[in-house]
C-alpha cells in the first residue's frame, strides 16, 4: 500500500445485499423476464447474462431483489472453486441466497472495478476465512464480509490501476483463446492419426470381441463400513478417469476400502477389462 492510501471495510464503504429463492411450489414464480443468478454465475468473471429467470412476482413473494448494475458479485458458497469467486454484475438482475452484491456507496470514492479487482486477487484468503480444508465447509457470510479490510487509493490511482488490470486480462483472455485453439486442433490431429491407424487396417489384422480376448470385471456396491482413510485400496469411480483416458488421483481422502473384498477395486459404476 503506498503512502496516503487508507484502508477500510468495506462495510464502511458499501451496502451489501443478498438474495433468495421464491417458492419452488408455485411455478407462476419462475420463467419470466428477471434475470436471476446463482452461484455457478459467478464463474463469468463479468455477468451480462444467466440461464435462471424468475417474475415479478416472484420477486415480490421471496427476499429477491433488484442489485444496483456494476455491483461486485461475490459466491458465499457453492461446489468446487466457486465459494470466495467474485464477478462484475453488468446487468439488470437479481440472485438466490447463495450470493451477494458489494455496491460501493457513493461518497465512498471507490470504483467497482478496483474492488473487484483487490478481491479477485484475494481469492484464497478468502477461502481460508471460513477454513478451507476437508473438515470445514462453511460458506461465507455477510459479516465476514463486511469486516474484510481493502485499500481506499485515491480515484485517479484506481483508474490508473484498473485500466493496467484491464489491458492484462485482455491479454490473458486472448492467450486462453488461442491455447485452446491449440488444443482442439492437437486434439484433432490425434483423433485423425487414430482412425489412420485403427480404422484402415493393415494386413494380417482381425477384429475380435473384448470377450475373447479380455477378462471383463465388474464392480462391488461399497457401502460406509467399507471406507477408511487407512485403507490399503483405491476405490474406483468414473470420477477418476480423464475423458481421453488415464487415471486421476482426485485427492479425495475417503475413498479408500479396508480390502475385506479383494477381487473387485471399483464401484458398480466402473468396469475393468484384464488383457
Amino acid at each position: 500500500m503506498k503512502p496516503g492510501w487508507q484502508t477500510k471495510r468495506i462495510g464502511e464503504v458499501c451496502d451489501l445485499a443478498t438474495g433468495g429463492t421464491p417458492s419452488r411450489s408455485k411455478p407462476e414464480y419462475f420463467g419470466g423476464e428477471v434475470k436471476w443468478l446463482v452461484s455457478g454465475d459467478i464463474h463469468q468473471g463479468e455477468i451480462f447474462d444467466c440461464e435462471g429467470r424468475i417474475t415479478d412476482a416472484g420477486i415480490k413473494n421471496s427476499n429477491a431483489k433488484l442489485l444496483p448494475v456494476n455491483s461486485v458479485m461475490i459466491a458465499l458458497n457453492g461446489q468446487g472453486r466457486t465459494r470466495g469467486t467474485v464477478a462484475l454484475l453488468r446487468t439488470r438482475a437479481t440472485c438466490n441466497q447463495s450470493m451477494v452484491s458489494i455496491t460501493p456507496k457513493e461518497s465512498s470514492g471507490l470504483l467497482p472495478e478496483f474492488l473487484y479487482a483487490n478481491l479477485h486477487g484475494r481469492y484464497e484468503e478468502l477461502r481460508r476465512m471460513t477454513s478451507d480444508d476437508d473438515k470445514d465447509r462453511r460458506g461465507l457470510n455477510m459479516d465476514i464480509i463486511r469486516n474484510i479490510e481493502i485499500p481506499l487509493a485515491p480515484i485517479r490511482e484506481q483508474q490508473r490501476i484498473v485500466g493496467i488490470l484491464e489491458k492484462a486480462f485482455e491479454g490473458i483472455v486472448v492467450a486462453k483463446t488461442n491455447t485452446e485453439k491449440n488444443i482442439k486442433n492437437a486434439r484433432a490431429i490425434f483423433e485423425s492419426d487414430l482412425d489412420a491407424i485403427f480404422v484402415t487396417k493393415e494386413d494380417g489384422w482381425e477384429d475380435k470381441r473384448l470377450s475373447e480376448i479380455c477378462e471383463i470385471k465388474h464392480g462391488y456396491p461399497f457401502e460406509g463400513e467399507h471406507f477408511s482413510n487407512k485403507g490399503e485400496y483405491v476405490l474406483l469411480t468414473p470420477g477418476n478417469f480423464f475423458e481421453k483416458g488415464g487415471y486421476r488421483d482426485r485427492g479425495v481422502k475417503q475413498k479408500y476400502y479396508t480390502g475385506q473384498f479383494l477381487a473387485t477395486t471399483c464401484s458398480t459404476r466402473a468396469t475393468c477389462l484384464l488383457p
